[in-house]
């Protein structure tokens, strides 16, 4: 089962704060792809970038850490504001991710649907199951070359 076994923000691995963070740009949205960087690192960078030269609305969050609880805050939810979230892990070794990381991005995202796309059809059902609630829309099926990202549909899909 995963479950968190830390609190929100509260990561503090050297080898997780190291980590490079991306925002990629395509027409008129972004994705960001977040590594295993700390929260409070992701949100500062990402306001700095905003006002320095402005963003594209994220589109896709690739959740940092595989969606530990440990990596997400509720400001960082509420600084992203994003509709999809990726989530790149099969479960194994740390149980990542975090029932604990979607609750807080539904909490966060209240009056939106929240799209939370998977590479592991084995996760994918496990969350689903677990949230049990009206606003989450599970991606599609995870195939064996992964997820594509297509940014130049109208609106953010994934297939």
């Amino acid at each position: 089962m995963l479950g968190a076994r830390s609190e929100p923000g509260s990561d503090s691995s050297p080898t997780n704060g190291s980590s490079i963070v991306l925002v990629v740009e395509f027409e008129k949205t972004a994705v960001l792809l977040a590594g295993d960087a700390f929260a409070e690192d992701i949100q500062t960078s990402l306001s700095q970038l905003r006002a320095l030269r402005g963003v594209a609305p994220i589109g896709f969050f690739k959740l940092s850490h595989h969606g530990c609880v440990a990596n997400i805050t509720e400001s960082l939810v509420a600084c992203v504001a994003a509709p999809h979230y990726l989530i790149s892990t099969n479960g194994a070794g740390h149980n990542h991710p975090d029932v604990a990381t979607f609750k807080i991005i539904l909490n966060n995202r209240r009056s939106q649907t929240c799209f939370f796309h998977f590479n592991y059809e084995s996760v994918r059902e496990t969350i689903r199951v677990a949230l049990n609630d009206d606003r989450v829309n599970i991606g599609s099926v995870p195939t064996e070359s992964g997820m594509q990202l297509d940014l130049s549909m109208p609106g953010p899909q994934v297939s």
